[in-house]
């Protein structure tokens, strides 16, 4: 451990991503309803970012450009409350937020689970998932194996690999 710092106003850090240069540190901070930007070098607070109620997960695009930030409050959008949160887009390059996606009531996401996706100019506000399934799980279907392939089979072993430790065994009798 080399230090601790101490946010200006935050007081519920959640997530922490470190810049594609390597210079930069972004941290969630669910209180404050943005990101700190912290200077690697200097281990100082060199900005804030306001980003959304509740801002609370940080998830870097694939090419490495951009900043998915995930807002769990609800949002306020042109004076009306829309949905359960948001997804703020941020540019690493600028340091600002470039657009903001509403998630719709109905998506209810799952935080945990949850990744931005970007299509070309349109974009999706987040993959969600349910907890919840409107189809049945079809019927395992049984079929006739030892107990001991059962067995092995659940604590993650292959049968060959359960043969050899039965071996082993009976040969330090």
């Amino acid at each position: 451990m080399l230090g601790y710092l101490k946010l200006s106003t935050g007081k519920m850090p959640q997530d922490i991503r470190v810049s594609p240069d390597g210079t930069t540190f972004y941290v969630a901070d669910m209180m404050a309803d943005g990101v700190f930007v912290i200077d690697g070098a200097s281990f100082k607070e060199i900005g804030f970012i306001k980003t959304g109620k509740g801002t609370h997960g940080l998830y870097p695009s694939r090419d490495g450009r951009k900043l998915y930030v995930t807002n769990r409050g609800s949002n306020k959008i042109h004076g009306a409350e829309k949905g359960m949160g948001s997804v703020s887009v941020l540019d690493f390059a600028t340091r600002k937020v470039d657009v903001t996606w509403p998630i719709p009531a109905a998506a209810a996401p799952t935080w945990a689970t949850s990744a931005p996706t970007a299509s070309g100019s349109g974009c999706r506000a987040a993959t969600t998932t349910s907890s919840t399934r409107s189809t049945p799980r079809p019927a395992r279907s049984r079929s006739f194996r030892s107990a001991r392939s059962r067995t092995a089979s659940r604590s993650g072993r292959s049968r060959v690999a359960t043969r050899w430790a039965t071996r082993q065994h009976a040969l330090r009798r």
